[in-house]
């Protein structure tokens, strides 16, 4: 085993059973260590969580459970904190981003040179609605002009790294923004970054908790906008 993927669930009791069965098809073609971190949530997905973990055909799941969400950024770093692999990765649990990318990015890195350790693969959403593309590309601008370097799809998914990048977070933002966080100091220490097309898929339950109206998408811009900020004063260290 020489991967490890995180995933924050936060209410997404439907998507979950779903979920599971498509991580469990991928770890029959790659040794996995799945971490499943129940972030908070008030539904049940603790109820099916629970009855998940009494199934012997998830013993490569590692199941969480945050009493309180405090952000997307704090769920991840709970769950990388119990990873064991030199390779770790992070993505959505909402469907939207295929379990089949991860295998992709994994074998990105098999190809390149599994001993490299100073490389991020990263997933590069294509086909999207025009909102979204243009959240996106807002967000990527201002990084650019702040940051002096040029970013495609901060948030894009999947990512997957060497765990030796995780020295440097010593501090980071916990909530949404924490993609940023990473994709930045990617950067700052001078990893590779290399793109792959994904497509991200419509979400199938739920709804998302920034996309819903114009006032809740510039709240986003302008959270991305303050984690840049404190990156480029260096509150983040």
């Amino acid at each position: 085993m020489n991967l490890s993927i995180v995933i924050p669930c936060f209410n997404e009791e439907k998507a979950i059973p779903i979920l599971l069965e498509k991580y469990y098809n991928i770890s029959l073609l790659i040794p996995l260590q799945l971490i499943l971190v129940d972030n908070g949530s008030t539904d049940n997905t603790k109820g099916i969580i629970e009855t998940k973990k009494l199934d012997p055909k998830f013993n490569f799941v590692t199941f969480l459970r945050i009493e309180k969400n405090v952000g997307y950024g704090h769920g991840i770093m709970f769950g990388i904190k119990h990873t064991k692999t030199d390779f770790i990765g992070f993505t959505h649990s909402d469907l939207q981003c295929d379990p089949d990318d991860i295998l992709k990015a994994y074998n990105r890195i098999l190809e390149i040179d599994p001993n490299d350790t100073k490389v991020l693969i990263k997933g590069r959403r294509i086909e999207r609605r025009k909102e979204e593309k243009w959240i996106s590309a807002k967000l990527d601008s201002i990084a650019s002009f702040l940051f002096f370097r040029k970013f495609h799809d901060i948030n894009g998914q999947p990512k997957v790294f060497h765990r030796s990048l995780l020295d440097s977070y010593i501090y980071y933002p916990v909530d949404i923004t924490f993609d940023v966080f990473v994709t930045y100091k990617t950067k700052q220490l001078g990893y590779q970054i290399i793109d792959f097309p994904v497509y991200f898929h419509k979400r199938q339950f739920g709804k998302s908790s920034w996309n819903t109206s114009v006032l809740k998408r510039w709240k986003t811009i302008l959270s991305f906008f303050k984690t840049i900020l404190f990156l480029v004063f260096k509150i983040y260290k």
